[in-house]
């Protein structure tokens, strides 16, 4: 889905629970990380949550920056100078884009 370049253990994550009741989450049958979390504690369950989809979240994310970017150059050229508000926006959206993108891929 976009993320072929990334470093993290491939496959699709899942939540569950370690046999001692811990929050966990695996790939291709192996741990990938643990979360804690207290007796009724939402907060835990959230990260795991969010840990669990984050593949899913970057391969979505360079997918958008790679069709935003395209659409930028469509709309306003290199070579071309122009005041749309919309161009300055989708690059602007791109760029931090890219950011979080080489984050999450450990490259920043």
């Amino acid at each position: 889905m976009g993320n072929e370049n990334a470093k993290h253990t491939p496959g699709e994550w899942k939540r569950g629970r370690t046999r001692s009741g811990f929050l966990e989450v695996t790939a291709c049958g192996g741990p990938v990380a643990t979360v804690s979390n207290r007796t009724g504690d939402t907060e835990g369950e959230a990260n795991a949550c969010l840990i669990a989809a984050a593949p899913d979240l970057l391969a979505m994310l360079i997918e958008l920056e790679r069709k935003a970017d395209a659409l930028a150059r469509q709309i306003h050229p290199p070579d071309r100078l122009s005041g749309i508000a919309t161009v300055g926006a989708l690059e602007d959206a791109t760029a931090r884009a890219r950011v979080v993108i080489a984050k999450a891929m450990g490259t920043k």
